[in-house]
């Protein structure tokens, strides 16, 4: 039907009169994946606004459930009928090859993905970028191997900053010798190892100028830094050069919150060179806040070939937890994690392996391994359309083995957002 928006509240958004339904061949239905709605509108109707060959300003937006409410998501864009073109609010305001400036804070991608400080656990990155040492920026290994970023604006709303643009590995070493230089390598408490500066520089917040190329686009339906554009050819400037031109970043002014991973994908990074995927399946029947019967569409790519394993938790420690491991050559399973040794991560029995549409393969690249797992099992750690703990794990090889790397993630399933405590 044609509604009329006389208000942000539901009461206020009317359907039109009968002699103002005009729409003609409309339809909505659900297949099992996808809504989709259909219909044919004359373009310019008495008292209504008319649509034009040209410019026109629409409005998208989507709710959580069939039941009209609050949208879930929603934004303007712009249409010009004549020519078939778009661009819109989420739509990206850069494109490859463009030279971007922005002045933020330098933020290491572990410290993102974790969600709170290797040095300082019990503040949240995104949310004090000001109390980040200099030390834990640039001094840990695993800080440097994770990738550098520049963070945008803080949105008021969530109070957390923006991430701005993703800084190519190609330049790490520029952001580390640029840091280095700058960072006070006196004071006791920035403890920079690395840093050469006087005991007048600074050991915490390093903000920056940065001046770069876009290389790549983010991910249009990325939850977190995978949304960000990548920037190489960078330039580390004194933040007290102002940019010529500022473009706002695409992710900044986007709501993790808006993210609706029930209706499509949502992405993760857990960390370098490994990703995860994943959905809700709300079956027809259900909601997804009662979401019985559920089941959670997992993707997860690691840059190398070995076996690669999701965990379920209560806590974030691996004993206890249930595991999907998958072992190129030998398939995917689900696993109970009774201790630390390869001998006590046993496979569960056949009748709890529950799984469908699981492969994992390695593809030359990368080990891609991909499941369907029903979220509330019994005997199993469940997952819940809210708050969860996961883990993460890698081995050297495609033999199931000690882990190179892992840790534990908090990931709401309900807004699609993300972060680590201490591993």
């Amino acid at each position: 039907s044609k509604y009329v928006m006389a208000g942000k509240t539901v009461s206020q958004v009317t359907e039109m009169p009968e002699s103002q339904q005009t729409l003609t061949d409309s339809s909505v239905v659900f297949d099992g994946q996808q809504t989709v709605m259909k219909f044919t509108k004359i373009m310019d109707e008495p008292d209504e606004v008319p649509i034009v060959v040209g410019d026109n300003m629409f409005l998208w937006a989507y709710g959580s459930s069939p039941t009209l409410g609050y949208h879930a998501g929603r934004d303007s864009f712009a249409l010009d009928l004549s020519i078939g073109s778009e661009t819109s609010g989420m739509d990206d305001a850069v494109s490859v090859g463009d030279e971007v400036c922005i002045t933020g804070y330098m933020m290491d991608q572990f410290c993102i993905d974790r969600g709170t400080f290797l040095d300082d656990p019990g503040t949240e990155t995104l949310k004090f970028p000001e109390k980040h040492s200099f030390h834990c920026l640039l001094d840990v290994p695993v800080c440097q191997q994770g990738g550098y970023t520049v963070l945008g604006p803080k949105n008021e709303d969530t109070g957390e900053h923006c991430i701005g643009y993703r800084i190519h590995s190609d330049e790490t070493q520029k952001v580390l010798d640029t840091g280095f230089a700058l960072g006070n390598g006196v004071a006791d408490n920035g403890y920079c190892t690395g840093c050469t500066g006087d005991d007048s520089a600074p050991s915490f917040g390093w903000v920056a100028t940065v001046k770069g190329i876009v290389l790549e686009m983010g991910e249009e339906n990325g939850a977190n830094a995978l949304a960000s554009p990548v920037i190489g050819s960078i330039e580390i400037l004194d933040n007290t050069v102002e940019c010529e031109t500022y473009i706002e970043p695409p992710t900044c002014g986007r709501s993790v919150e808006s993210v609706d991973c029930s209706a499509q994908f949502c992405d993760a990074v857990l960390a370098d060179g490994y990703t995860m995927k994943y959905k809700i399946n709300v079956p027809p029947d259900t909601s997804k806040e009662e979401c019985a019967g559920c089941t959670m569409s997992v993707e997860m790519y690691y840059d190398g070939d070995a076996w690669i394993a999701l965990g379920f938790s209560t806590d974030g420690q691996m004993v206890g937890s249930d595991a999907v491991i998958g072992i190129p050559g030998s398939g995917v399973s689900k696993y109970v994690m009774a201790g630390k040794t390869v001998s006590q991560v046993t496979e569960m029995p056949e009748s709890q392996q529950t799984l469908t549409d699981s492969s994992v393969v390695f593809d030359g690249q990368q080990t891609v391994m991909k499941f369907t797992k029903i979220m509330d099992e019994p005997d199993e750690v469940p997952i819940v359309v809210g708050d969860n703990m996961f883990l993460w794990a890698y081995g050297s090889s495609p033999t199931l083995g000690y882990h190179a790397g892992r840790a534990s993630f908090a990931l709401n399933l309900s807004s699609g957002s993300s972060d680590a405590p201490p591993a």
